[in-house]
């Protein structure tokens, strides 16, 4: 689902990066390393950015000022330890990937974000009656452990037990919180434009273990 930047979520600008490193968790739950597509990842034709899967990646490409979220439809994880490498691209303005998680729908899910200015977000979307209301659980933040450089390898890690979730970057932690009323229990990833020219954002792999 591609969207474009609107004036009231400017705010919303952020990212990081740093060595990859593993899940936790005893058993692993799921992984994809995109080798090959796998067609329960939402990488449908979108007016704004275009995602393709393979060679090792899944690359979200919005078009400038624009964004797409991937939900993945073939498994999902109300509890889980998810790890979610990707590469910094090089911009001149700042951009923002995150992952998604206890998700229902483009409509109703949680987001951890990462900008390429080093700091980060958590974020809860829920759209009723055509109204998009994004509340705001933690806001921008300094991410010292964010490596910034073009080319590094970042990790987001989200631990989910029960209504409890925390964050981590590059296995330092960010901020824990609680999910409030009804939830669901889909993953994803998110890429978001420069203002100026379209941003490649490629993630290198998705491990969910138990955790």
């Amino acid at each position: 689902m591609a969207f474009r930047l609107v004036t009231s979520v400017l705010v919303m600008i952020a990212f990081a990066s740093g060595p990859a490193l593993a899940c936790k968790g005893r058993e692993v739950l799921f992984e994809d390393k995109f080798q090959e597509e796998d067609s329960a990842w939402d990488i449908s034709e979108s007016e704004g950015a275009a995602v393709t899967i393979g060679g090792g990646k899944l690359e979200i490409k919005p078009k400038e000022g624009w964004s797409r979220m991937v939900l993945y439809g073939g498994a999902t994880f109300r509890e889980g330890d998810i790890c979610v490498d990707y590469i910094m691209p090089e911009t001149k303005d700042p951009a923002v990937a995150g992952m998604l998680f206890w998700g229902a729908s483009y409509g109703s899910l949680f987001a951890f974000f990462v900008n390429t200015v080093g700091e980060a977000k958590i974020v809860r979307r829920q759209v009723a009656k055509d109204k998009v209301d994004t509340s705001t659980l933690t806001d921008w933040t300094a991410a010292p452990a964010v490596k910034k450089n073009p080319g590094a390898t970042n990790q987001l890690r989200v631990v989910l037990k029960g209504n409890s979730a925390s964050t981590f970057i590059n296995d330092r932690p960010f901020k824990n919180f609680k999910g409030v009323g009804s939830y669901g229990a889909q993953i994803g990833l998110f890429g978001w434009a420069e203002k100026t020219q379209p941003t490649p954002w490629q993630f290198t792999s998705v491990v969910v273990t138990q955790p």
